[in-house]
């Protein structure tokens, strides 16, 4: 396996890493349908890492939702039946309207989300990471392409 390859998958875990911390950060640890958190994967190509979760509020995390958006209702409501909020399909529904409501009134994130920040964000959790660790992960793939090449020139013959 080449140095790229192995710095490739490297650059995957740490990408992973930093995901769930900025996303526990932002205080989306907890999820009714499993962590978000918990659902990062990677993939490696000899010049490519790919990051991708199963997890569909994945965009909303990252971009929000606008004011004045309808959202999904149904989805809303297998939330709230996933987190026990409702004993009853009418209590499922009533929470789903006032929780549409609340987001299309607002938005997301919504005023009061704030409160489980600990970092004073609840969105953009691809863009802040990739913030962060852009240097560091630009080095640590030019320093293994630059291995592979010094090596690739070693295994040449010495006259040309």
């Amino acid at each position: 396996m080449s140095k790229v390859r192995k710095t490739l998958n490297e650059v995957g875990k740490l990408l992973k890493t930093a995901l769930a911390k900025e996303l526990e950060d932002q205080g989306h640890r907890a999820s009714a349908s499993g962590s978000i958190i918990d659902s990062f994967k990677h993939k490696i190509t000899d010049t490519s890492v790919t990051i991708t979760t199963d997890k569909a509020h994945a965009n909303v995390l990252q971009t929000g939702i606008p004011k004045g958006k309808k959202v999904d209702k149904e989805r809303i409501k297998d939330w709230v039946r996933q987190k026990g909020f409702a004993t009853n399909e009418t209590e499922v529904k009533q929470i789903a309207y006032l929780v549409a409501r609340k987001m299309k009134l607002e938005g997301v994130p919504t005023n009061e989300s704030m409160t489980h920040s600990k970092n004073g964000r609840r969105i953009g959790f691809i863009d802040q990471v990739l913030k962060e660790n852009e240097d560091k992960i630009t080095k640590m793939i030019m320093d293994a392409f630059a291995f592979d090449i010094e090596v690739m020139f070693n295994k040449l013959p010495s006259e040309v």
